[in-house]
């Protein structure tokens, strides 16, 4: 009861939080803090962490690694709808979707992170019309645990990317709306 009434009372204050996935930023005297930290302890989320896919195909639009006070963030961002996922650990060798190419990935634990029924690309008639243009590999920046985020896939409607971590620890998996967003926290403080 008591963690239904915590999360009754958090998603109004989610729903009315801005876009900005960013950390807090200082500029001179005055400091911005993002609102998507944090102040509730860090509950983690039981891997492997999973949501069906839905019959509308969710296209990855934006990538993004922020440091927020206590944990690293991960966020996927996309257009119409969220995919099915899956977030769960793996271990190395990493081998590309399609071509079975291997990947390398920073980091001495892994979070495989896959989407289905989704695609980094829309198919309007004859052109293919790309919805994600960032890189391949999204660097962790200021982030103490996340070393980088690496596509190792988009075939056959299952994009897939694997985030590095310099060591194993605890995650929380989140969904967001408006946009659709999959947002994966790793905690960094023990």
């Amino acid at each position: 009861m008591r963690r239904s009434l915590v999360v009754l009372l958090l998603v109004p204050l989610v729903a009315a939080c801005p876009r900005d996935d960013s950390p807090t930023v200082s500029t001179g005297d005055d400091t911005t803090t993002s609102s998507s930290t944090s102040t509730t302890a860090f509950e983690a989320t039981a891997l492997p962490a999973s949501a069906p896919a839905g019959t509308t195909r969710g296209y990855l639009k934006d990538v993004r690694v922020a440091a927020q006070a206590g944990f690293d963030r991960v966020v996927f961002e996309f257009e119409d709808a969220l995919p099915g996922y899956e977030v769960a650990t793996t271990q190395p060798p990493l081998t590309e979707d399609g071509s079975g190419d291997e990947v390398r990935v920073q980091g001495d634990a892994l979070l495989q992170v896959r989407f289905e029924n989704s695609a980094t690309a829309r198919i309007e008639g004859e052109r293919v019309v790309p919805v994600y243009t960032g890189a391949d590999r999204v660097r962790g920046g200021g982030s103490r645990v996340v070393t980088e985020v690496v596509d190792v896939g988009d075939f056959e409607g299952v994009v897939t990317w694997v985030i590095g971590l310099r060591t194993a620890s605890d995650v929380r998996v989140s969904t967001l709306a408006s946009p659709h967003r999959l947002v994966v926290d790793v905690l960094t403080d023990s």
